[in-house]
């Protein structure tokens, strides 16, 4: 399903609890990817740099970024809810890139991460 016969829609996962109305969220701007940032605080996140420093993109002032680690990491954000526009272009770049990409414990949202933020 390509779903391109609407113009908004709004990806909820199954453990994800709406306790009011969020209609309001088609009314958002048209041209944007909306999406909540990522926390690397939790345990998942244990075996990377950013959780190992403290490093929270959400408050990036709270901990520096240190140079010896290379560039700051990019935004990246939790692919648990969004709000995004379907088109077919990036329905078939999404599935050519998922067909090339390998296994891991967050693979949508890093491939998310990298084409819409």
């Amino acid at each position: 399903m390509q779903f391109v016969e609407y113009s908004k829609k709004i990806y909820l996962d199954g453990d994800i609890q709406v306790f009011e109305n969020i209609d309001h969220l088609f009314d958002l701007p048209d041209n944007h990817f909306y999406a909540v940032m990522d926390c690397f605080c939790e345990k998942t996140w244990s075996n990377t740099p950013q959780h190992k420093i403290g490093y929270c993109q959400q408050c990036p002032d709270k901990v520096n970024w240190p140079a010896e680690l290379g560039p700051k990491p990019p935004l990246y954000f939790n692919a648990g809810f969004f709000v995004y526009e379907p088109n077919l272009s990036t329905y078939h770049e999404l599935l050519e890139t998922l067909q090339v990409t390998f296994p891991t414990t967050f693979a949508e949202q890093v491939n998310l991460s990298s084409r819409c933020v």
